[in-house]
């Protein structure tokens, strides 16, 4: 047990303040990248697809989250691992374009015309002030 002792009140409070934030877990914060329309699906191996996909709102980056959705229900989940215009890999594709997804997921059930959003996932440290 450590004891520390203060001649000031305020830095007693501010150490306090320090110690209860590194207690605090960060929160977690999910952000919308873009939406795309599943083109085509080509089989890698089990874990990853390369999905041909139209970026049609947005963007999307390579590490981005990509959630699938059929009829406006949650199909599959994944991380985009690789993306690639034409014969040249990039780090983003844009609104407007056609790419190829290489997207590790477990859930072989994604089909055409299916509806892919891209979330970036941000963590962001705690905060003691009341909003």
């Amino acid at each position: 047990m450590k004891i520390l002792t203060y001649d000031i009140i305020y830095e007693l409070t501010d150490d306090l303040s320090k110690i209860l934030l590194d207690s605090i877990e960060p929160d977690r914060v999910e952000v919308s990248q873009g939406k795309a329309n599943v083109l085509k699906i080509f089989k890698v191996d089990k874990a990853d697809q390369i999905i041909g996909m139209k970026v049609v709102s947005g963007e999307a980056q390579v590490g981005n989250t990509v959630r699938f959705f059929r009829d406006g229900e949650q199909i599959a989940e994944g991380t985009v691992k690789l993306i690639k215009h034409l014969t040249n890999e990039v780090r983003q594709a844009s609104a407007g374009t056609e790419y190829g997804f290489l997207v590790a997921t477990s859930n072989k059930d994604i089909q055409e015309d299916d509806v892919a959003e891209f979330v970036r996932i941000d963590m962001r440290k705690a905060s003691l002030k009341v909003e």
